[in-house]
């Protein structure tokens, strides 16, 4: 469904995005995780045109985006759609829910009626777990987890093809995390949906996502199914990143080695030539420093940038 080829985004002399190339195929869920800072949600919102790129190729459905008219990026808008981060923060708070729900319904103008308009609000907000009469209030009035089913319901409004989920759960209490992510699941069996799934909790990119991309300092530099993904990382910073993950069982978890890196990553203002990772990896030489590593394909639909491998 996306093909994103040598993509780059830079602000100003910060190169945020260097060369990412992957695609996402119909009916998954592409998990992308790393760092703060490392660019994915940057790369989510150049999905989306948020953000322009400086240079390189995003396809949707085949088609290069660049050559895409003003009115043909409006129109693309209806099949792309994103979940924003902060649910208190990404609604208009001087509007009902029933309003910001309905607002890509007005500017696309997918409802004829006012009847109409009033029964598709309802019906999204039953989609997501809300009952109707809920429409008449404003988001102050809705605790968080409430709040980031408006947003999915407001991205769901337009009947979109693919999502980008930018951290959708993060802000919102542990015992909520998990029904966000039951919704955004169900829904995807229901809808047909295409998500790509941006978040830090690496126990929930597994159980949602279909494959998993890691990135960091703006290069991916390990893709593969998620399950063989997490039971074999092959890149050192993933098998680090890995590492990270909480166990709940206090013997396994005394006596499970952790990869400490050591280090700072090179700053996005002055890159190294080669790789990205190479001045915190254990097994860096000379020749990692000098020279970027090909990205290549290890095993079947695992790919790995390191010259180790």
């Amino acid at each position: 469904m996306i093909e994103i080829k040598k993509l780059r985004k830079e602000f100003g002399n910060v190169r945020v995005l260097d060369d990412v190339s992957f695609e996402i195929r119909e009916g998954e869920t592409l998990g992308l995780v790393g760092e703060s800072g490392c660019g994915k949600s940057t790369l989510g919102r150049t999905l989306l045109g948020l953000e322009k790129q400086t240079s390189g190729d995003i396809f949707f459905k085949k088609k290069d985006l660049s050559t895409f008219s003003l009115k043909e990026l409006n129109s693309l808008r209806k099949e792309i759609q994103i979940i924003f981060q902060d649910p208190y923060a990404s609604l208009n708070p001087r509007m009902t829910a029933g309003d910001i729900i309905a607002e890509p319904l007005d500017i696309h103008r997918l409802v004829n009626t006012k009847s109409e308009r009033e029964e598709k609000i309802s019906q999204l907000l039953n989609l997501v777990g809300l009952p109707s009469y809920m429409r008449s209030r404003f988001p102050h009035e809705f605790s968080g987890g409430q709040r980031q089913r408006i947003g999915i319901a407001r991205a769901l409004a337009s009947e979109p093809k693919f999502i980008v989920c930018d951290e959708p759960i993060s802000a919102l209490d542990v015992s909520v995390q998990a029904q966000i992510i039951n919704l955004l699941k169900k829904l995807q069996e229901e809808m047909g949906l295409t998500y790509l799934f941006i978040a830090h909790d690496l126990a929930m990119v597994k159980y949602l996502s279909t494959r998993v991309a890691v990135m960091y300092l703006g290069n991916i530099i390990e893709l593969a199914p998620a399950n063989e993904l997490y039971k074999t990382p092959l890149h050192p910073y993933t098998q680090a990143l890995f590492s990270a993950i909480p166990i709940p069982d206090p013997v396994l978890e005394r006596s499970y080695h952790r990869i400490i890196l050591k280090g700072e990553p090179p700053s996005f203002t002055n890159p190294l030539k080669g790789c990205a990772f190479a001045c915190r990896c254990p097994h860096a030489t000379a020749h990692c420093k000098a020279v970027r590593p090909k990205w290549k394909e290890i095993s079947q639909d695992h790919f790995v940038a390191c010259h180790m491998l």
